[in-house]
């Protein structure tokens, strides 16, 4: 089975960090906070001596928020890890998921139409989306299969060797 371009390791992390990067900063705010509320009380410094009572709590929530940022790496790099995608006799499969499994097989003549989208950031790195859309997808409708980060060269190979699949399936 083939295997996304390696960029995608970083599209998926930043995916992951844009939807939980609030979530990351409220938490070691809070951390913070909370680490300063107790270092002042349990110390006995009052909360005007800034330089001096903020730097554990500062240090805590910086290793706190390193650790996040490394655990959403790993996360984007056993994700691109378990996506992968094959042509084979009779159909187009993919596979992907790290937790849950998910296996898409869609037959050559249910495909109806291939698509290879590049936003401003994949043409700046070099990449191409490619949906795969069947029988029965509308226009706003997800595709059937999307591959997510292809090297755009190979990218369009594949939607020519797709197409010509479909055609002699038909």
């Amino acid at each position: 089975m083939k295997k996304l371009d390696h960029k995608a390791i970083g599209l998926f992390f930043l995916q992951y960090l844009f939807k939980t990067g609030v979530f990351a900063i409220v938490f070691c705010a809070v951390i913070f906070f909370i680490i300063t509320a107790n270092f002042s009380t349990a110390s006995g410094v009052s909360a005007d001596l800034i330089s001096s009572s903020y730097a554990m709590p500062l240090t805590v929530s910086l290793i706190v928020f390193f650790l996040y940022i490394g655990a959403l790496y790993t996360w984007a790099l056993l994700f691109y890890n378990s996506y992968s995608y094959e042509m084979t006799a009779d159909s187009f499969k993919q596979e992907f998921g790290v937790i849950s499994k998910e296996f898409i097989s869609i037959p050559y003549d249910n495909i109806q139409d291939v698509e290879v989208i590049q936003d401003i950031f994949l043409r700046l790195l070099g990449l191409g989306r490619m949906d795969i859309k069947t029988a029965g997808e509308g226009e706003e409708e997800e595709a059937a299969a999307v591959l997510v980060a292809v090297a755009i060269n190979d990218a369009k190979t594949l939607k020519d060797e797709l197409m010509k699949k479909v055609d002699e399936h038909r």
